[in-house]
């Protein structure tokens, strides 16, 4: 599979809590499957906190209840994911991990880009 994308989107690194605006907010953290299995499954008062925040869309794909601000439940007040603070990196949903890129695949071309 031949991959195109931006240089941008491989030099790219998450300000954090030192962003001017935020990715987690204003639009919906759909969670895939294995993600929301982990939440689901792991003991801990981590994982009962973040199980708390969890529902399903439209489609009954899992996701996140975001606040009534338009925020993702886990998005802290200095701009850091809580989920990261008090679980690791290896917790938060596969579309956190790679959002801004975005990929779309034309055959056997796979492309990527930043949103």
């Amino acid at each position: 599979m031949k991959i195109k994308m931006l240089a941008a989107e491989r030099e790219f690194s998450c300000l954090m809590g030192e962003c001017p605006d935020s990715c987690c907010r204003g639009w919906a953290v759909v969670i895939d499957d294995e993600t929301a299995a982990k939440y689901r499954e792991t003991d801990g008062e981590s994982w009962r906190e973040i199980r708390k925040t969890l529902s399903a869309d439209e489609s009954g794909n899992p996701c996140f209840v975001m606040k009534e601000s338009g925020a993702c439940p886990h998005l802290c007040q200095d701009g850091l994911c809580g989920i990261i603070k008090s679980a690791g990196e290896g917790a938060i949903p596969d579309i956190c991990d790679r959002h801004p890129r975005y990929y779309n695949l034309f055959d056997s071309v796979k492309e990527g880009g930043l949103g």
